[in-house]
C-alpha cells in the first residue's frame, strides 16, 4: 500500500525518536521505508519475500522476524490471512515489540472484523477508516476502502 504522508505523519504523531527501531513488514517496493529514512530514521527496515534493492531491505517474512521494535507497520500485507493466521501472527508480533511498542496495522475494511477481534493482545489507541485512491494494471482507476488500527503493546 502507498498512501503518501502516512507513515510520515504516524511516526510524528506518535513523537518516535530518531534512533526508534520501525520494521516494514510486507515493504513491497520500500517507499514507506524510505520516507522513514529520509526523515532520519537510519533504524527503518523493510521485510519481504520479493527482492527490493535498497538500503535496510531484509528477505524474510513476517513469522521469521527477530529482535525487538518500537514500531512495526503491516501495511495491507496479510490481507489473504485467515482470521486464525491473523491471532497467530500478532502473538509473534507482540513478542517482537519493546513494552509500549506500536503496532500500525492498515487492512482492507471487509477483512477488519477478523482483526477486530484478533487485537486483545494490545491496547486499541486508535481504528480509523479510510479511502485510498488508486491507480495501476489491471483496474486502471479504483478505491481501497481500509481500516487502520494503531496498536500499543501492553
Amino acid at each position: 500500500m502507498q498512501a503518501d504522508n502516512l507513515v510520515p505523519n504516524l511516526v510524528k504523531k506518535l513523537k518516535l525518536p530518531k534512533n526508534a527501531m520501525v520494521a516494514d513488514l510486507g515493504c513491497g517496493d520500500g517507499h514507506d521505508v524510505l520516507a522513514l529514512q529520509k526523515m532520519g530514521y537510519k533504524s527503518a527496515y523493510g521485510f519481504d519475500l520479493k527482492p527490493t534493492k535498497f538500503k535496510n531491505f531484509v528477505k524474510k517474512d513476517f513469522f521469521h522476524l527477530s529482535g525487538q521494535w518500537d514500531l512495526l507497520l503491516v501495511l495491507c500485507a496479510t490481507n489473504n490471512y485467515h482470521q486464525i493466521a491473523v491471532s497467530l501472527l500478532l502473538e509473534k508480533l507482540k513478542k517482537n515489540l519493546n513494552a509500549k511498542g506500536y503496532l500500525y496495522l492498515v487492512v482492507p475494511t471487509k477483512t477488519s472484523k477478523d482483526y477486530k477481534k484478533a487485537v486483545k493482545f494490545f491496547k486499541l489507541l486508535e481504528q480509523k477508516t479510510f479511502r485510498v485512491e488508486d491507480n495501476h494494471p489491471p483496474l486502471g482507476k479504483h478505491r481501497h476502502f481500509l481500516t487502520s488500527f494503531l496498536l500499543q503493546n501492553i
